[in-house]
């Protein structure tokens, strides 16, 4: 910032002194109050005020207008209707908001640029080449990825923690969202919101009724699918030293074997993942390592068509993580063991499919319609790694409970994968 400073302020002080200079429009994601750039009278940061919350994104009005003939084309191409189209658009490019009341939502335009772009094309519709897919234009041109890998090794920030926080909902006050006098005192709350990785989702109940907007604090998540998607592979891509083209590859075989309901092929896949994870990553703690396990089977698992999430309650106790697929759904238990013996790994299989037949893990989302099946995955403090696993069935008749099992034994991958540090 020291090396930029000279220049911030004297494009600001030579601006400003133009006598036929009536109105200047500055963007950016930070505003750094040190610099004379961004001090003075005649300065107005807008960046918060409702009456521009739309400057510098699409509103869904706009996109209908713009792309009206490009729409229903694009609905065509994919085989969905426009409705649904309108459903992928909002989840994956949608969600950008910027005002402090929490109202108006935009899309990204370079996305929505980048996704319509083959429908200009006058053989769009008979060029099977041309193809519409949604792809994460957004994360990819502003190169966040980049920028966040680097800010997290800088920091040397708690992988797990930074996923337990972000992958949630969270709680921001005014003060905290406000940008920093010096560019060294920048949180990374202030990074993840300025930047539209994190937005706004509504003012927090508790301060609704407040008479001020300092004194207001905001819901905030993650912006849209194609944020959360690139904000997981980050945090992966940061706990093994790795980037997203290694990372990305084994996501897609853990979630695919997922929802093939392929538990043997789940557990090879994600020992793929553990085998390189860092080793700073686990701690002494156990209540700290079986954290680091439901958090990687956490982002390893989520997807467009995964719904996962960690210590899933009812009434009986707590689930160590559910994943959610269109048909079933999945309640996993994991254990960890110190033993290698096969005895002691069936013997553990035994013991955590009694403890989810006690607490009955997923009766609460039977109501859903979806088919239920329990899942425990024993883990080798030895080799950090997936070694055994069971799926356990229950289907109900007028005979009585009829039970199915599958079970096995993974091995270990024991050539780790070299963990070339990746800048």
């Amino acid at each position: 910032m020291n090396v930029w400073r000279p220049c911030f302020e004297g494009t600001g002080s030579s601006l400003i002194s133009e006598s036929t200079t009536r109105f200047i429009l500055v963007t950016g994601i930070m505003r750094y109050r040190e610099t004379s750039l961004f001090t003075g009278q005649g300065i107005q940061d807008l960046s918060m005020d409702p009456r521009y919350a739309d400057l510098l994104g699409y509103t869904k009005e706009e996109i209908e207008q713009s792309f009206k003939r490009y729409i229903p084309l694009a609905a065509d191409k994919l085989r969905i209707t426009t409705d649904e189209l309108w459903e992928r658009l909002e989840l994956y490019y949608s969600g950008f908001c910027y005002d402090n009341q929490a109202s108006v939502k935009v899309y990204s335009p370079f996305a929505i640029n980048q996704f319509f772009a083959p429908v200009a094309n006058p053989n769009f519709l008979s060029d099977s080449r041309l193809q519409l897919t949604f792809e994460p234009f957004w994360m990819e041109s502003s190169g966040a990825a980049k920028v966040l890998r680097s800010l997290f090794r800088a920091r040397k920030y708690d992988a797990i923690e930074l996923a337990n926080k972000y992958m949630r909902p969270v709680i921001l006050g005014q003060a905290a969202m406000t940008s920093p006098l010096r560019a060294n005192e920048v949180t990374l709350d202030q990074i993840m919101l300025q930047s539209g990785l994190l937005s706004l989702k509504g003012i927090a109940e508790e301060t609704q009724q407040v008479s001020t907007v300092a004194a207001r604090s905001y819901n905030c998540e993650l912006t849209n699918y194609e944020v959360a998607s690139g904000f997981r592979t980050v945090l992966l891509a940061y706990m093994t030293n790795s980037n997203r083209a290694n990372i990305s590859p084994k996501l897609l075989r853990v979630q695919t074997s997922l929802l093939a309901g392929d538990i043997a092929k789940l557990g090879n896949s994600i020992n793929q993942l553990l085998c390189n994870l860092r080793y700073d990553v686990f701690a002494e703690d156990d209540d700290k390592k079986e954290r680091v396990y439901r958090t990687l089977f956490k982002l390893c698992m989520m997807s467009y068509l995964v719904n996962a999430n960690d210590e899933v309650s009812n009434n009986h106790g707590r689930c160590d993580l559910v994943a959610k697929t269109q048909d079933t759904i999945y309640a996993f238990e994991l254990k960890r063991i110190q033993s290698d013996t096969t005895e002691a790994k069936f013997a553990l299989l035994d013991v955590a499919e009694q403890q989810m037949v006690k607490n009955d893990y997923g009766n609460n989302l039977i109501e859903e319609g979806k088919l239920l099946i329990w899942v425990v995955v024993v883990i080798s403090d030895k080799y950090r790694q997936v070694c055994a696993w069971r799926t356990i069935k229950r289907t109900y008749s007028a005979a009585g409970t009829q039970i199915e099992r599958h079970e096995g034994l993974v091995e270990p991958i024991k050539k780790v994968e070299n963990q070339k540090d990746t800048k």
